[in-house]
């Protein structure tokens, strides 16, 4: 029964292995206004200070986008809440605080157009989440602004905003343990809905976007996607390979501006496809002896975020795929992170509170298609609410 299910779960990655092989022309250029499909993410504070999220590592709720198979044996857990709030760019950073706090610099502007990259994120507060005995649940919110490019000669820089509304449900699978050795298998599902609007002139500053609102350009869209995984221990070694996005159809609705969206009249509609992604990863968690005295978790993680990715002629550099990372756990309390995400260095730390827990990172992030060609600052921070499942109930 077991061997039935687990080639069950393994077919959304032999399909994407057989599909990223085939020459597919982007769905994304049948429609103007949104230029590619963006995959099912969550921001996490934790993933960015590391050198992103590990195929071969997963200790809790991230296993529902890192790797499904590691639902199999995380421990219990439940998330009530979380908030995570992420920026690329400190020209955004300026921006929201001129009309939030009407400081009154608009330097911001000339800034804009001088910079590479500028994003803000902000996920959650919906953040609802469960693990146990294999299954796994989340439904997240999350609202994202960055900075596109009207016309790349003069740099004319052009707001976009997008809300997004993603569930997924997903179930890991020990296929053997012999206490010596562990294979897992897994499965998530996805929806998302997401809401998307960009101004149709240039940047004015973000009193400008909410006054002009209802002229703006809309996009609707609706996708549904799975990931497929699989993670094996060896001692203190795992190795983790996850497909994502298989084929994950994006339905998408495109408005003229807010009044077309409202009744309902659609000025043309595409279907669109995130790109599948085959991430492969190991993972090493030695128990040094000099530490078991203080309660203190290593583990250090090298990932290479894309192998179908040599198959494009089209794609970056394969050095921006590779990404590494360590962790340090003290006491179950105090977290220090490093690494490197598309080979630029990344750090953070975390905090457990009891009521709540604090993760903190700084990073960069690559948006050239050469290693630092066009690298951007950024950092992220994030508070969540979770704990165990079933509670630890004190005796």
């Amino acid at each position: 029964m077991r061997c039935k299910t687990a080639v069950f779960l393994l077919l959304p990655m032999l399909f994407a292995v057989a599909q990223a092989a085939i020459p597919v022309k982007a769905a994304a250029q049948e429609i103007k206004f949104t230029e590619m499909a963006q995959p099912f993410e969550m921001p996490s504070s934790r993933a960015y200070g590391g050198g992103g999220y590990h195929a071969a590592f997963a200790d809790d709720l991230s296993a529902l986008f890192a790797n499904p198979a590691a639902l199999s044996s995380i421990p219990g857990q439940i998330s009530i809440a979380e908030l995570t709030l992420s920026a690329c760019g400190l020209s955004m950073v300026e921006m929201f605080a001129d009309y939030f706090f009407q400081t009154g610099d608009k330097t911001y502007l000339t800034e804009l157009q001088q910079s590479q990259k500028n994003a803000i994120d902000l996920g959650g507060p919906l953040g609802l989440a469960l693990a146990y005995k294999g299954f796994g649940f989340g439904a997240y919110n999350v609202v994202r602004s960055n900075i596109t490019w009207t016309d790349e000669t003069i740099r004319r820089p052009r707001p976009e905003f997008s809300t997004e509304f993603i569930i997924l449900a997903g179930y890991g699978l020990t296929m053997f343990d012999t206490g010596t050795a562990r294979g897992e298998i897994g499965l998530s599902l996805k929806f998302l809905y997401r809401t998307i609007q960009a101004s149709l002139a240039s940047l004015q500053g973000v009193q400008y976007f909410i006054e002009t609102l209802n002229d703006h350009m809309m996009e609707t869209q609706i996708g549904f996607g799975a990931d497929a995984g699989m993670r094996f221990e060896f001692g203190t070694f795992s190795v983790g390979l996850v497909i994502h996005d298989p084929y994950s159809p994006i339905f998408a609705d495109h408005y003229k501006n807010k009044k077309s969206y409202e009744n309902g009249t659609v000025l043309e509609s595409a279907t669109l496809t995130v790109q599948p992604r085959l991430a492969m990863g190991i993972a090493w968690c030695p128990p040094p002896p000099f530490w078991r005295h203080i309660n203190t978790d290593f583990t250090l993680t090298r990932d290479y975020r894309d192998i179908l990715s040599v198959l494009d002629a089209t794609a970056r550099d394969p050095l921006l795929e590779l990404s590494a990372g360590f962790e340090v756990t003290l006491k179950k309390t105090f977290s220090f992170r490093a690494g490197f995400f598309e080979m630029l260095p990344a750090a953070g730390l975390g905090i457990n509170f009891g009521l709540f827990k604090l993760d903190a990172s700084i990073f960069m992030l690559e948006s050239g298609l050469v290693v630092w060609e066009a690298p951007s600052l950024a950092f992220s921070i994030s508070f969540l609410w979770r704990y165990p499942f079933p509670p630890v109930r004190d005796e």
